[in-house]
């Protein structure tokens, strides 16, 4: 299927799948929790996900400061990370080309330029647990924090002189809902 054939590789692949998809329900979960209504849940959802994708790391390398937090808050970024990790450590190539991106040999190299040589699937899937873990946190509170309130039960006071069933009571209720259906 052209992935690296290596041994385990592929349960790492899928699992750095599940691990995103658990990272993505989380980060929904956490717009869902402070829009005031779903189609709105909805609007935003996807914009939040293109800013994860473009400062994940393929398409902004440079961010500004102010914004250097974003990539490491991207959950994409870091799937992008362990699935490269991944497939080209280790991995033997046939370079296609003397010279160029062509003429790679090592996997090694690829993630050299990709700036993912000092890398791990496991940072990197550690990185995917703590975003789904601060969803997870942030969800809760948020949630905690629009919790409905109550008006606090009082205690229902009963007339200890007056029998709660009695044959009168019961029999002047009978008459009363025989009343008030009279066929016309």
């Amino acid at each position: 299927c052209g992935l690296n054939p290596a041994p385990g590789r592929l349960f790492k692949f899928l699992g750095i799948l599940v691990v995103e998809s658990l990272a993505a329900t989380a980060l929904g979960m956490s717009v869902g929790s402070v829009a005031p209504s779903v189609e709105s849940a909805i609007a935003v959802a996807p914009a939040v996900m293109v800013i994860f994708i473009v400062f994940g790391g393929l398409y902004v390398v440079n961010t500004p400061f102010y914004l250097k937090w974003v990539p490491n808050a991207s959950l994409i970024r870091w799937a992008y990370e362990a699935l490269c990790v991944n497939e080209f450590a280790g991995l033997e190539l046939q370079p296609l080309a003397a010279n160029g991106p062509l003429s790679v040999t090592k996997g090694e190299q690829v993630l050299q330029t990709l700036g993912y040589q000092d890398s791990s699937v496991k940072g990197a899937v550690i990185a995917q647990f703590g975003i789904v873990l601060a969803n997870y946190v942030f969800t809760y509170f948020s949630l905690w924090k629009q919790k409905p309130s109550f008006e606090k039960v009082k205690p229902y006071k009963v007339d200890t002189n007056e029998p709660l069933y009695s044959d009168n009571n019961i029999s002047d209720k009978t008459n009363n809902i025989q009343s008030s259906i009279k066929p016309t």
